[in-house]
């Protein structure tokens, strides 16, 4: 999990021949070290023990309240840097999804069943979810997952977890939620611009419900989410959608006097 980092005044042992100034407060998940104390101060941080338990207690909330707000068909996207409490807050979400139908988590395979042959149903619909993620190429339909790229098998994955929901809303076994993490962040910025218009047409063309997350701000403008949750290392959780702008803030995120 990353770090909590809130405003602080620097402790009184300060280094020596450095004043005390305004710094940052990094949370940790253990008793900080008194060598973890001194090299943090040398960049004017000042560490303390994290309250877990509070940390994983209110993403919990967020997440219930997240997936709320989220409508379906649609995408939510969730945004902010790395180490803010993304992924942990898309876990929380799927907890809250799975009580409702299935969860499809977004993670390539490596096996060895060629392209064209990886979806019940005519050519015609391997090619519509191929398409969904820029894959529906003549050159890539022999091909198995192991041999891909990176960026196309990150692609495929995506594919993967679209064609599993449609299957199952099409034996009428209810609702599906997709799940992707770092999404698109393995693609240049090109590629990771067309897959995430095709992607999110699929999503809701399928009626279906997504959660993503990425640290792109660019992704945001392409996608054109449904709604939008905004974390940040302060610890606060933003859930945008028609409605205003709400904000919260985590029990960590405080403002020292």
């Amino acid at each position: 999990m990353g770090a909590v980092v809130t405003q602080a005044l620097a402790p009184g042992g300060a280094p020596e021949g450095r004043e005390e100034i305004g710094c940052a407060e990094v949370g940790c998940s253990v008793a900080p070290s008194v060598r973890l104390r001194a090299m943090a101060a040398l960049f004017g941080l000042r560490v303390t023990k994290r309250r877990d338990d509070r940390w994983a207690r209110h993403l919990r909330t967020e997440a219930r309240r997240v997936w709320r707000a989220a409508r379906e068909p649609g995408v939510t996207l969730v945004v902010g840097p790395s180490g803010s409490g993304k992924s942990t807050l898309l876990r929380h979400v799927a907890r809250c999804a799975t009580r409702r139908g299935a969860v499809h988590w977004v993670r390539p395979r490596r096996d060895r069943t060629p392209l064209a042959d990886r979806y019940r149903g005519g050519p015609g619909r391997t090619l519509d979810v191929l398409a969904s993620a820029g894959l529906a190429e003549a050159r890539l339909l022999a091909r198995t997952p192991s041999e891909l790229s990176e960026g196309q098998a990150a692609r495929l994955a995506l594919a993967d977890a679209l064609a599993e929901a449609q299957a199952r809303a099409a034996r009428g076994r209810g609702p599906s939620t997709l799940i992707a993490d770092e999404f698109c962040s393995v693609l240049d910025r090109t590629t990771a611009r067309s897959v995430a218009v095709t992607w999110r047409r699929a999503v809701r063309r399928a009626g279906l419900r997504a959660f993503v997350a990425t640290a792109h701000d660019d992704v945001e403008a392409w996608l054109a989410p449904d709604g939008v949750v905004r974390v940040d290392l302060a610890g606060r959780v933003r859930v945008q959608r028609a409605s205003p702008i709400e904000s919260i803030v985590m029990p960590e995120a405080r403002v020292h006097a």
